[in-house]
């Protein structure tokens, strides 16, 4: 019975470096990879892909997709804002060009970093949807980021 026991507790000593190494592989994963996710969602802004430039904006035909960033500048109706285009610098801030762009919204759909009473004049949103055959964006995400950006 005590040879038996002698081998247990060999083979626990023999495992104890393979345990610690599982031990930090795990932690150093449990550390990195949510590193690795914001970052490369920082990096290419909320939601994939950066936003359109104007140029893109403006050659896009009915039905494609738009993402673009914007200074509202009025709420005619509940579900119809019109807002000055918002170009990105290079160095991260914005800045105001002379396009105006209109965008169809659903109030009660959900706004990302904020709520549908955020969306007033002044605000700076950022925009996902589908250009229609107006030229009107119609929105299928509104994105507050007031708060969040720099405009020139």
């Amino acid at each position: 019975m005590r040879k038996n026991s002698s081998r247990r507790v060999y083979s626990l000593r023999a495992a104890r470096p393979l345990l610690l190494g599982l031990f930090v592989l795990g932690l150093a994963a449990a550390i990195l990879i949510p590193l690795y996710l914001v970052r490369s969602a920082t990096q290419t802004g909320m939601g994939g892909s950066p936003p359109n430039t104007e140029a893109q904006l403006v050659g896009a035909t009915p039905g494609s997709p738009a993402k673009i960033v914007l200074e509202v500048t009025s709420t005619p109706t509940n579900t119809l804002l019109s807002g000055t285009f918002l170009a990105r610098k290079n160095d991260g801030s914005y800045s105001r060009t002379a396009r105006v762009v209109t965008v169809k919204w659903n109030p009660n759909q959900s706004v990302i970093m904020g709520g549908s009473q955020d969306v007033r004049r002044g605000a700076v949103l950022q925009v996902s949807g589908h250009i229609d055959v107006e030229g009107t964006i119609d929105a299928d995400q509104v994105v507050i980021l007031t708060d969040a950006i720099t405009v020139h």
